[in-house]
């Protein structure tokens, strides 16, 4: 890792010796409430939902008589929705 002190060996700076160089790019807003997590969370959803390329899964039962039978079928299926 690179440090102040390893780039500039001529001169001394002792607050600054051995703190890493970092590159601050933006500064991260955080949410003003639980509500408006909520409400983000819920757009992510759907935009989530609305780029995927599976359909959304249905109700649906699957019995399966054995383990066997039920990794065999969840096997066959493309969509990940579904299990």
């Amino acid at each position: 890792m690179k440090t102040v002190a390893n780039v500039a060996d001529s001169f001394y700076v002792p607050d600054m010796v051995d703190r890493p160089m970092v590159k601050i790019v933006g500064k991260r807003t955080r949410p003003g409430s639980p509500e408006e997590c909520l409400r983000r969370a819920w757009r992510l959803q759907q935009l989530a939902e609305r780029l995927s390329p599976c359909p959304p899964a249905h109700g649906f039962i699957f019995k399966a008589r054995t383990r066997e039978d039920y990794e065999a079928w969840k096997g066959r299926q493309t969509n990940p929705r579904l299990w």
